[in-house]
């Protein structure tokens, strides 16, 4: 009896553990239904320069069925949108901003500014006290 316990005990663990999988997977597709509806329905070029959109999707979606972690996901649906050759569409995770936007909002700089005149760089304006 103690043995037919641990089997079921350890059975239901095992689907336990399935259907969690089984719900990220799902999640992980409505996110790559999501962002890649989005640009079929936005993208400035109709054409998509030439490259078959669907044939895309129908690509990388058993891909991302199949992906182990998030950051494998991630890097998916950015291989997916690089696959558009243009530098302005990305794929970025929630709350990612909030962990670089101290440093990538922070002041620097060497503390001048330039300004190209008459084909030439010329040096307009330098900030007091800076490295400049």
């Amino acid at each position: 009896m103690k043995f037919r316990s641990v089997v079921i005990i350890l059975a239901f663990a095992v689907f336990q553990g399935f259907g969690a999988d089984q719900d990220k997977s799902e999640e992980r597709l409505v996110l790559f239904e999501t962002v890649w509806s989005k640009v079929n329905e936005t993208y400035f070029d109709p054409s998509f320069g030439g490259l078959d959109w669907q044939k895309v999707h129908d690509g990388y979606r058993p891909q991302i069925a199949a992906a182990k972690s998030e950051p494998d996901v991630h890097a998916l649906l950015n291989k997916m949108l690089w696959e558009l050759k243009v530098s302005h569409a990305a794929y970025i995770p929630r709350g990612y901003f909030a962990t670089v936007e101290p440093t990538v909002f922070a002041p620097g700089g060497i503390g001048l500014d330039t300004r190209l005149l008459g084909g030439q760089a010329v040096v307009t304006a330098v900030g007091p006290e800076s490295p400049a």
